[in-house]
């Protein structure tokens, strides 16, 4: 059996690669998230429906601080 070439990009290279992409993609969401939530607390809108309006739980903000929408207008959450 030949030796394996060190300078050759591993078979999961790419696999690798993928995963820091949908990570790096991830990250970039969240950020996204706080920078909309502190121009809402800037604005005065922290907490409120940004489709109609209504005030989102606290609980619910307690528990993702990012949430812009009441639960009529959120859709499926994604974990």
């Amino acid at each position: 059996m030949p030796a394996a070439d060190p300078g050759a990009p591993a078979a999961d290279d790419g696999l690798v690669a993928d995963e820091h992409r949908a990570l790096l993609r991830a990250a970039e969401r969240l950020l996204d998230g706080v920078d909309r939530a502190l121009g809402s607390l800037d604005d005065g809108s922290y907490g409120t429906c940004e489709v109609c309006g209504t005030s989102v739980d606290d609980r619910d903000l307690e528990e993702d601080p990012v949430l812009m929408r009441c639960p009529q207008h959120r859709g499926p959450r994604r974990e």
